[in-house]
């Protein structure tokens, strides 16, 4: 279970402050737009029956389509919010600040935990849209294929934040509060990697 008091002899020792650094938030968000690019230049890879087939498909309405892309958000912050409630006994807090949607928690986890907690619900969600693409007719492989670049859209700033937590010590605890991540430990000499401060 996640631990809601800070243990004795833990001390912060590094916090990712997505609405107070703007420096990093524009960094990330232009991640995200990077990620988006490449599915969109993805469009000429794909195999020329597969453009000319998927265009025949009943086209929907926008209104539709962005429904689809916000199902994919809720769906992969629900899987979040799951396992927050399975490590914590406590449902996450969900919210919204700026551009990050996020499920939050007033629970410590270790590092374990909380990799599996950022990065598993992206895992899982796209695990399915690829099962969607096998099973589904081929006019349907556009709107699935967004649904990927959704997906992965939404990952990038845990991925950044697991790879500031890999640096840190094997004690730390992590308090996820939605766009403010701390970081405590009982050992202060390790310190995470300059260029990921």
């Amino acid at each position: 279970m996640g631990v809601f008091d800070l243990p004795d002899g833990y001390t912060q020792i590094k916090c990712i402050d997505l609405q107070k650094n703007k420096k990093l938030a524009i960094k990330i968000n232009l991640a995200v737009l990077a990620v988006i690019i490449l599915f969109v230049a993805g469009i000429a890879v794909v195999p020329m029956n597969i453009r000319a087939e998927s265009l025949n498909q009943v086209p929907l309405p926008f209104f539709i389509q962005l429904l689809f892309l916000v199902a994919c958000i809720c769906a992969q912050l629900l899987v979040r919010g799951v396992l927050i409630k399975k490590f914590s006994g406590k449902w996450a807090k969900y919210g919204t600040q700026g551009s990050f949607a996020f499920a939050g928690s007033d629970a410590y986890f270790d590092k374990h935990r909380y990799l599996t907690i950022a990065l598993l619900p992206a895992m899982v969600l796209g695990t399915l849209i690829l099962l969607l693409h096998l099973f589904l007719p081929v006019e349907w492989f556009w709107r699935i294929y967004f649904l990927h670049a959704a997906n992965l859209a939404m990952v990038v700033a845990d991925t950044y934040i697991a790879a500031v937590l890999r640096g840190l010590p094997s004690d730390t605890l992590v308090h996820d509060a939605g766009v403010v991540i701390t970081f405590f430990s009982r050992d202060q000499r390790a310190r995470p990697p300059a260029n990921l401060q």
